[in-house]
């Protein structure tokens, strides 16, 4: 087993070293209550309350904490999160969702042959729903999931 030398941590300096310490999600139109969105008045402002919520992180003795609140508005976390389609609509009803298991792999792929086979797969997915590009066989039949990874047809 090879040594690893870790630096000291005393003589470590992190150069101004920022850490994302809770990052939510908040779609506007649920504002003021999730049960009932309310569409954004264009060229009006609107008031957004966001609760901090709770976090636990616990920082060394040697640690210097500068506290920096940090409010980002975007238009959307894809593909972390999901598609925003910019308009007032319900997004589990704009797009379709496709699910692509693969055997003996957990939530990383970590076999070459499936991983190369995800990308083509998802190449093809965006193809068809942003490029407007005919949608691959695969995505109209379904594919079991012992197929995967045995080549795109």
């Amino acid at each position: 087993i090879p040594k690893i030398r870790l630096p000291n941590p005393a003589l470590v300096h992190m150069g101004g070293f920022q850490m994302l310490l809770a990052g939510d999600i908040l779609r506007v139109k649920f504002r003021n209550s999730f049960g009932k969105p309310q569409p954004v008045v264009p060229g009006a402002a609107t008031k957004l309350e966001i609760p901090p919520g709770d976090k636990c992180h616990t920082f060394s003795k040697r640690h210097r904490i500068t506290v920096q609140v940090q409010v980002q508005v975007q238009g959307s976390w894809f593909p972390m999160f999901d598609h925003n389609p910019h308009t007032f609509a319900n997004i589990y009803h704009t797009k379709q969702v496709i699910l692509l298991p693969y055997p003996d792999e957990p939530h990383h792929l970590g076999q070459k042959e499936n991983q190369k086979d995800f990308q083509i797969r998802m190449k093809q997915y965006f193809d068809h729903y942003l490029k407007g590009a005919p949608m691959a066989k695969w995505m109209a039949e379904g594919l079991p999931q012992t197929r995967k990874g045995a080549g795109i047809e």
